[in-house]
């Protein structure tokens, strides 16, 4: 016979086992989740990384393009910009937007020490942009001056990028 504590001792036990599955159920969901969000955090910071470098690589063959546009056009080595040479200085506005949105992305993955890198290179290029458009390209010493400072924070950022990649997946 069926007694009234028989009853009271499957329902304790019932109930306890839904509450373990239940709590279990939760710690593993909540886990497999984190887990989730933290590998699209490392898989959009690292998307970010490589628009960065691409935008990066991009500003640096713009540069190229126009130094090979000066050195190569001997009747305008002094003065890049007149009337027939403009392109010069709408590759040198693409070359600033592009490092000026490299320099926003490395905002938005919080890296600090890319967006001093980038804002240090946003501002070469910035000054080889008046350079341009001052059409003062003659002025070679500052030019070899920007263009030696812009390879060496390339190469920084560059290097930059193994060790944001480190702290990514750390």
């Amino acid at each position: 016979m069926i007694t009234i504590l028989d009853i009271i001792d499957t329902t304790v036990k019932i109930g306890l086992g839904a509450l373990i599955s239940g709590v279990t159920t939760y710690y593993v969901s909540a886990r497999m989740h984190a887990h989730e969000r933290n590998h699209e955090l490392i898989l959009y910071k690292r998307n970010k990384l490589i628009e960065i470098s691409e935008k990066i690589q991009l500003a640096g063959e713009l540069t190229n393009q126009i130094t090979h546009q000066a050195i190569h056009s001997p009747e305008n080595s002094e003065l890049i910009i007149d009337q027939g040479i403009s392109s010069a200085l709408e590759n040198a506005k693409d070359i600033c937007n592009l490092v000026s949105s490299a320099l926003r992305l490395s905002a938005l993955i919080n890296d600090q020490e890319l967006v001093k890198l980038l804002k240090a290179y946003w501002e070469n290029r910035n000054s080889f942009y008046k350079i341009i458009l001052e059409n003062q390209l003659d002025s070679w010493n500052e030019y070899n001056t920007l263009k030696s400072q812009a390879t060496e924070l390339r190469l920084n950022i560059y290097n930059h990028f193994s060790t944001a990649l480190d702290k990514i997946y750390a």
